[in-house]
């Protein structure tokens, strides 16, 4: 076992300075306006136009709903941040879990499964204190593809713990060559699909290249085409051709809904890839975050598990996700470490996959529980 302690064009109306604020915490936000807003934001919207004043209805009813819970006792704060202007469309687009698939894929057995290490975890686990084993917080940006994020971090984390080289790799690449052959109410790509799905054809073409060769450029919401010669060859310097930074032989599932499997697991294996409902994240700031719909949770979202840990609050799971460094806790949330369970019951609504369940069983806080998942590398 390895033990591990670990911006406002305000037109010639509002001066503004041209570095922007920093963002305010919970505790600033006493007086704080929409006009300050864009400015700490950079926001573009003229003074006199209709999208400044439906953005400004948005922002004054989210900040009226941050300060209320604010004032009530709780483990977790709210915040503003720079989502905080956002329709719920729009931020229905920076998810782009495919839970019809994911759903779909609890019908089969699962390839491999992992095996408890039976070590005695330890009380603490942190990847981000160990250099080299995350990449920095990244932003997916109006696009779908929170499964080429959650997917490409963790095996960047499995690549340097296996081989000690710290790679970017790219999400592009498994945005771009990686299709949704079940079309399960979507096509891959921007309209989501899962760790599985992408692991699984990363093996099949041969890995996947660092970000610098093949760069992220689906941020605002564009598919692209796949590119490459496959299977892909090892990276060489100075070769200028698509090449694997890291290489994918296959993936492991760890077993559904069993939390001691998912602490043995991040904390013998590393970090993980995991499905949640991320319906409430978007205002998260900081603290121990129990929210959401705990009766009929609905998987949306894939991110990473980087560690977990205990306060004076509670205990916690530590989460990475791909919204910036400005939302949360510098892209982090701590989720409440609960069991308890609650069931999708719309896992096949749109066009659905065959054979999928009606209903699915998700334990843990936003059923973070249900699927974690970790690539297979060598």
């Amino acid at each position: 076992m390895v033990y591990k302690s670990f911006t406002l064009v305000a037109i010639a109306v509002i001066a503004i300075n041209s570095v922007a604020a920093k963002k305010p915490l919970w505790h600033e936000l006493d007086g704080y306006t929409f006009a300050k807003y864009v400015v700490d934001f950079k926001k573009g919207y003229a003074l006199d136009s209709s999208e400044f004043a439906l953005r400004k209805t948005i922002f004054d009813a989210k900040f009226a709903k941050v300060t209320a819970h604010n004032s009530a006792p709780s483990s977790w704060k709210r915040g503003i941040n720079h989502m905080s202007d956002r329709t719920v469309e729009e931020l229905g687009r920076i998810k782009g879990l495919n839970k019809k698939l994911l759903f779909s894929q609890q019908t089969e057995a699962p390839l491999n499964v992992h095996v408890s290490s039976k070590a005695k975890d330890p009380s603490v686990v942190d990847w981000r204190q160990l250099a080299g084993a995350l990449t920095a917080v990244k932003d997916q940006g109006e696009c779908g593809s929170c499964w080429t994020f959650a997917s490409t971090e963790t095996l960047e984390s499995q690549w340097f713990l296996k081989t000690g080289k710290r790679e970017c790799l790219s999400e592009q690449f498994i945005l771009d060559c990686t299709p949704n052959p079940q079309q399960c109410g979507g096509t891959g790509g921007c309209a989501g699909g899962t760790a599985e799905l992408a692991y699984a054809r990363l093996k099949v073409l041969g890995g996947l290249p660092s970000e610098y060769t093949y760069p992220y450029i689906s941020g605002m919401g564009g598919n692209q085409s796949c590119k490459g010669t496959f299977p892909l060859q090892p990276a060489r310097a100075h070769s200028g051709a698509e090449s694997a930074a890291a290489n994918v032989t296959g993936y492991v599932n760890v077993p559904s809904n069993d939390a001691d499997a998912v602490m043995d697991a991040v904390a013998n294996i590393g970090p993980l890839a995991i499905s949640v409902d991320a319906g409430d994240w978007h205002d998260y700031e900081s603290g121990i975050f129990s929210g959401g719909n705990h009766t009929n949770p609905e998987l949306d979202h894939l991110v990473q598990l980087v560690g977990y840990g205990e306060t004076t609050e509670g205990q916690y799971w530590i989460v990475r996700n791909s919204w910036t460094t400005e939302w949360g806790d510098q892209g982090f949330i701590m989720l409440n470490r609960s069991t308890a369970c609650g069931e999708d019951i719309n896992p096949l609504d749109g066009n659905g996959c065959a054979n999928g369940p009606p209903t699915v069983k998700v334990c843990g806080q936003n059923g973070m529980l249900f699927d974690a998942i970790y690539p297979l590398v060598e």
